[in-house]
């Protein structure tokens, strides 16, 4: 059976970063969902009556909307993206969830606060409706190898983590901070400070930061000026080695120990190559959508839930709690 499906949200990831043509992959909700075989895109939605008719007109979509609650009552669609501003999620996914919709694919971060979040899946698990946030590194490939391999002690005990970031800590940190718990599991507590590369947007401010994991691990976060260069990388230190996630996560380098060339008695890391085979293909937004139909189809828990959305959205909230507070440690999950 093809599933109806519908995007609330015309902007880069509903519709917009598929005309980019530096992109190699699909990229939007509204792009995979028309060349998955097991979905039809049915409907779009939006304000801005300019990119609904246009996106209409490049994915041959007539149902076209500037009203969620028509949208819902006429089309009825099985699936339906969220891609809207964080504050618009609580309403619409209270709204389909009550409507039949089986499966919401919402963005990140799931909400911009903790009681509308907590709600959200609330009513989503009362009415039997998946509920999945696009933390879309989740669904690539290369990030379960990593995971794996890591779960597999490939680094020994970790001991240090180091992250940098660019674009806000709500916008690109929601991503940071959520393949960080996907790796190593929950965070006891955080300490925030504002960071000197100020963020252009005054709502989403930069946050550096200290992470502790419940596992021991600790965790150091540090932001930049997307103004100045893109960058999300990540650096895993342990006993047995090194791991380094670089080039906005496309490219991994691996490092072992080795006896030092330079110095007796001394060990030292060196690059080799990797202990698993790079995916062929990485379409995270395309896989993201098999797994919400997988999860529809055959009640499957969704690997990046609501919780995951809302422990997310937490330690979020936390780092700039501490920032805000002269850099006091806050303790998760928040009261």
């Amino acid at each position: 059976m093809v599933l109806k499906t519908a995007v609330i949200g015309c902007g880069r990831i509903g519709c917009g970063f598929d005309d980019d043509p530096l992109r190699k992959i699909v990229s939007t909700h509204a792009g995979a969902y028309s060349k998955n075989p097991k979905t039809k895109l049915d409907a779009l939605c939006d304000i801005d009556t300019n990119k609904l008719n246009m996106y209409g007109k490049k994915y041959s979509v007539t149902n076209l909307f500037t009203n969620v609650d028509e949208l819902l009552e006429q089309v009825k669609p099985d699936l339906l993206s969220v891609c809207t501003l964080p504050d618009q999620h609580e309403e619409i996914t209270i709204k389909a969830a009550k409507a039949g919709v089986k499966g919401i694919f919402c963005e990140k971060p799931i909400s911009n606060n903790i009681v509308s979040a907590k709600h959200m899946i609330d009513v989503c698990e009362k009415n039997g409706v998946v509920l999945m946030i696009d933390h879309q590194r989740r669904f690539d490939p290369l990030f379960s190898s990593i995971k794996l391999a890591l779960q597999q002690s490939l680094l020994g005990k970790i001991y240090q983590n180091t992250f940098y970031y660019t674009a806000g800590i709500y916008n690109t940190g929601t991503h940071m901070i959520d393949l960080m718990r996907y790796f190593f599991g929950d965070i006891e507590w955080v300490i925030g400070i504002h960071s000197s590369a100020k963020s252009s947007n005054t709502d989403d401010p930069n946050i550096d930061g200290l992470l502790k994991f419940k596992n021991g691990m600790l965790s150091s976060i540090h932001a930049l000026d997307v103004k100045d260069y893109l960058v999300f990388e990540e650096d895993v230190l342990g006993s047995k080695g090194r791991l380094r996630i670089l080039n906005n996560g496309s490219e991994v380098e691996y490092h072992t120990i080795i006896d030092s060339k330079n110095f007796s008695g001394y060990t030292e890391l060196q690059e080799t190559h990797l202990p698993f085979e790079l995916p062929k293909e990485r379409e995270y937004m395309m896989e993201g959508i098999n797994h919400l139909v997988s999860c529809v189809e055959n009640g499957i828990k969704p690997v990046s839930s609501g919780h995951d959305g809302l422990n997310a959205l937490e330690a979020l909230i936390a780092l700039v709690k501490s920032a805000d507070d002269e850099s006091k440690k806050v303790y998760l999950p928040l009261e």
